[in-house]
């Protein structure tokens, strides 16, 4: 749905918004499909996605994202209220077994997203869990956490005001 409509003077794009909506795409089979190299992140290793959709409830709510952000990150407050974190398999493409990670939030950190999908990508791989995401957390420290999904996999879906 296209619409227009007056706006403040004191509109801004990128501050006025409540929230915005990531969607990162994992291309998860034992070959690459060329089609979808520039569009997802590739994981040779078959994914648990419903161990990855168990510990996504994790990220929900207001927390301190420290740990989540990456360097570059301007100064401030790394208070987040995430409102929604998805995770489903998609019919397969061309032999592809695509999943998909949804994330909606007040806002997000540098590279926040990536790195909470890298983590998620350690829970389908087996090599972390729910409790470890939350223990990474608390702990703030950044250097702790996995290392953070490939930008190939990244869009932005929707910027909610």
């Amino acid at each position: 749905m296209l619409s227009a409509r007056e706006v403040s003077e004191d509109f801004h794009p990128r501050f006025s918004a409540r929230s915005r909506v990531y969607r990162y795409t994992i291309d998860n089979a034992p070959i690459i499909n060329p089609l979808s190299r520039r569009i997802a992140g590739h994981v040779l290793q078959k994914l648990d996605v419903a161990a990855m959709r168990q510990a996504a409830p994790v990220f929900i709510g207001r927390q301190d994202f420290k740990a989540w952000e990456s360097a570059g990150s301007p100064a401030g407050s790394t208070q987040r209220t995430v409102k929604r974190l998805v995770v489903q398999r998609r019919r397969a493409v061309f032999g592809s077994g695509l999943i998909e990670i949804e994330i909606e939030a007040d806002a997000f950190l540098y590279q926040m997203v990536r790195n909470i999908v890298g983590a998620l990508i350690r829970v389908g791989e087996g090599k972390l869990t729910a409790d470890g995401i939350r223990q990474l957390t608390a702990g703030l420290d950044r250097t702790q956490c996995p290392p953070p999904a490939p930008p190939q996999g990244l869009s932005l879906v929707q910027v909610k005001y």
